[in-house]
């Protein structure tokens, strides 16, 4: 293969070794390509590749997780528990097609295109379902929701076939049966059929029935389980379930069930990386890689002094080293006892220096993107304290002017005010003139201004005074005479509301 095909893979075998081994393992893409070993180094090395295409320089080498913290970011995350887009697994047997799973596509439920972050979902998604994607179906749900704008580019679904470890067997477009809808939904159905035809080069089975037991009947038949069809297609399956899956996920990722994204505080290590590099059950590649490394270097020296010891010109050079490029492992175990090992130690402290570095820039960049998070939250936290603070303002001054004998707005109460004690009030009147002012309380809350002044809650010099008396504000004005005699029931009508 040549080396450019897979200078990501070897970064990330470098850098992040153990995201390698647990996200993409080797037998994945055997599977895929049926123990084809040509084609599934091939297919790892296009993984790597569209990984950096999709995540970017700066995140591809991150873990997969929702924690904010990985390759995801916040947006992708939202757009993920939205819903939109849900893998369901089911079990069958062998003669039935084996495991599956069912990838449950609704554009109904996204208020804007997904864009290239469907392509980040799909291989966060397909990390997490390992042993059921060798015989997946994309099954995209047509409702009488409103969708958002169509987005023809085929390079996703040229991802999907060529580089991820997935092997799509079907393509479904279901439409839900709603007879008073029908022309909105042929024509949803009829787009989004068209759409797949030209990003996938593949024409989709498209679902049209004239019940929902139609549709259910006719999505069976073509091997998918009740449980992952959505109850609009006859299905048992609940997007409810989904929050549910979210909630597990975020336990399973290690962060505190419901909990904000920035909750979990990214720390870097307070150990030296190299040390973390030379432990024994990481440094494996690493050394391997070194070793490899060191012997080409060292083989391709010694073949240019041999040429130019013998008088040899650029093309003998030029053939010796695509005779290194291409020796057998045989050759290469028998050259590795010839090769210096200071030329080994030096290879091996390059490797722990470029990881070292490289590992330090992702906790620069992650508690960078906290750091972002953070400050969003925080300008969001100002903003309700400000708007809180005028609904606070406002209610002081409406209570003010319904009870003039209260303090002003900001002022505690006097101590040497009257008390209950002191006017003779026990806890049953008490009682009976909290009941008697609800109605009233009702009646000024509806007759309240429909929004705050100035957009902030505070009042302003421009805005008309409040009166007691005013019957567009305060219809009712309260005589405290007869508020403190809760148990005069002459003024008060069959509707609980007091009289004039």
């Amino acid at each position: 293969m040549d080396p450019s095909e897979r200078r990501d893979y070897d970064t990330a075998c470098e850098i992040a070794p153990e995201i390698v081994r647990d996200e993409c393992p080797v037998s994945l893409f055997l599977r895929t390509e049926n123990d084809d070993p040509v084609r599934a180094a091939q297919r790892l090395a296009r993984y790597w590749n569209a990984r950096r295409w999709a995540f970017g320089e700066r995140r591809y080498l991150f873990p997969l997780n929702q924690t904010g913290s990985g390759a995801l970011d916040a947006d992708d995350i939202a757009l993920l528990r939205s819903g939109y887009h849900v893998h369901l697994t089911y079990d069958a047997p062998a003669e039935q097609g084996g495991p599956g799973l069912v990838a449950l596509h609704n554009e109904g439920r996204l208020t804007r295109p997904a864009g290239y972050a469907h392509v980040r979902i799909v291989f966060y998604l397909i990390q997490l379902y390992k042993d059921y994607v060798n015989n997946a179906t994309v099954l995209h749900v047509v409702a009488d929701t409103p969708r958002p704008p169509i987005e023809l580019d085929t390079r996703p679904w040229e991802t999907y076939r060529t580089a991820l470890p997935v092997r799509i067997t079907q393509n479904i477009v279901a439409q839900v049966y709603n007879p008073t809808k029908k022309e909105l939904l042929d024509y949803y159905g009829y787009r989004c059929a068209t759409v797949e035809r030209f990003n996938s080069y593949i024409p989709p089975n498209r679902i049209v029935a004239d019940s929902v037991q139609g549709t259910f009947q006719m999505l069976r038949a073509r091997g998918l389980f009740a449980k992952c069809l959505p109850r609009c297609l006859g299905g048992s399956y609940d997007y409810a379930q989904h929050n549910e899956w979210v909630r597990t996920r975020i336990s399973i990722e290690d962060i505190m069930s419901g909990a904000p994204l920035s909750s979990r505080c990214y720390r870097p290590s307070t150990v030296d990386q190299v040390t973390q590099i030379a432990s024994v059950g990481r440094r494996g590649v690493l050394v391997r890689m070194a070793n490899e490394r060191a012997r080409r270097k060292y083989t391709k020296r010694k073949l240019l002094q041999q040429s130019i010891d013998h008088g040899g010109n650029s093309a003998t050079i030029t053939t010796g080293k695509m005779k290194d490029t291409n020796d057998d492992d045989e050759n290469a175990d028998n050259e590795d006892d010839d090769v210096p090992a200071e030329l080994v130690n030096k290879e091996r402290n390059n490797l722990y220096s470029r990881r070292s570095y490289q590992k330090r820039k992702l906790e620069i960049f992650s508690l960078e993107n906290q750091c972002h998070v953070l400050r969003s939250q925080n300008e969001m936290i100002r903003q309700d304290n400000a708007l809180l603070e005028g609904l606070l303002q406002r209610a002081r001054v409406i209570i003010a002017t319904i009870l003039p004998t209260l303090p002003p707005p900001g002022t505690l109460p006097a101590s040497n005010g009257p008390t209950a004690d002191d006017l003779g009030v026990t806890d049953e009147e008490i009682v009976g003139l909290l009941r008697r002012a609800q109605p009233v309380a009702a009646s000024t809350v509806r007759h309240l201004p429909p929004s705050l002044p100035n957009g902030e809650g505070s009042p302003t010099t421009t805005d008309p005074p409040l009166h007691a008396a005013d019957p567009e504000i305060f219809p009712v004005f309260l005589d405290p005479a007869s508020i403190l005699n809760p148990w005069d029931e002459t003024d008060i009508g069959d509707d609980h509301s007091l009289c004039p």
